[in-house]
C-alpha cells in the first residue's frame, strides 16, 4: 500500500495500552534526570520484537500493522517530542538533518508516523496541524518559518491546514514533504504529565542521527 501524496490517517486506540504507557514512563523517567532519548536509526531487519519497549512498539506499528511502501522501507529515524502548557513546536519539515547541515539540501523521509503515548487526559491546544499552503519547497525561499503560527497576526487561515488533535495512543501517519506545527498547549501538560509524542519516520536508506 502507498500513500498518495499528501495524505495523511489516523488510527486511534492503536496499541495495547500497558505498552504505551511503558514507553511514556520510560521517557518521562529518563527527563526527570535530564536524560533524553537520542534519535537512533534502525533497519527494518534489525528491529527485535521481543526487545525493550520501543522496539516492540517499532515492529507492532510498521511490521505488524502498517503495510506501506514495504519493499521501500530500510529502517526508521526515532526520536520523541516531550512538551508542556505554553509549549509550541515551530512550523518545521521533517527531513535527514546531517544532509541539511553538510549539504544544504533537503531530502524527507516517505513518512512520518507520531505515536501519542500520554497524558491520557485530553488538552486544551497541542494540536498537530500540517500545513495545506507550504510545501518543502519553500524552506530555499527564505520563509520566517518560526513566524508562522495558528495564533495572533501571523495566523493562517483554517482552509490551509490540517488540524489533528491530541489524543491518548493515537497514531497518525503523514506525507513527510508536508510542513507540520504543533499548537501552542494552553493547559493539560504539566511537568509531572507532559505531552509525548515518539515519531518514527520511515526511510528508503540509512540516514546519520545528530
Amino acid at each position: 500500500m502507498n500513500l498518495p501524496n499528501g495524505a495523511c490517517f489516523i488510527i486511534d486506540d492503536f496499541l495495547d495500552t500497558s505498552l504505551i504507557d511503558e514507553a511514556y514512563n520510560i521517557i518521562l523517567d529518563d527527563a526527570k534526570q535530564e536524560k533524553e532519548l537520542d534519535s537512533f536509526f534502525i533497519k527494518k531487519e534489525d528491529i527485535n520484537p521481543s526487545g525493550d519497549c520501543i522496539s516492540k512498539i517499532l515492529h507492532k506499528t510498521w511490521i505488524d500493522n502498517l503495510e506501506i511502501d514495504a519493499d521501500r522501507v530500510l529502517g526508521f529515524e526515532v526520536w520523541n517530542n516531550l512538551m508542556v502548557s505554553s509549549h509550541v513546536l515551530y512550523l518545521h519539515v521533517d527531513c535527514d538533518e546531517y544532509t541539511h547541515q553538510t549539504h544544504n539540501r533537503i531530502v524527507n523521509p516517505l513518512y512520518t508516523s507520531v505515536l501519542y503515548l500520554g497524558p491520557k487526559n485530553g488538552l486544551v491546544g497541542g494540536e498537530l496541524a500540517l500545513s495545506l499552503k507550504y510545501t518543502f519547497k519553500d524552506l530555499d525561499k527564505n520563509i520566517d518559518y518560526d513566524s508562522i503560527t495558528l495564533e495572533g497576526e501571523n495566523a493562517t487561515s483554517g482552509e490551509d491546514w490540517l488540524k489533528i488533535p491530541y489524543r491518548y495512543n493515537r497514531l497518525v501517519v503523514f506525507d513527510s514533504t508536508r510542513p507540520h506545527l504543533v499548537t501552542e498547549i494552553k493547559e493539560g501538560a504539566t511537568e509531572e504529565n507532559p505531552r509525548i509524542g515518539l515519531t518514527m519516520a520511515a526511510w528508503d536508506y540509512e540516514v546519520k542521527t545528530l
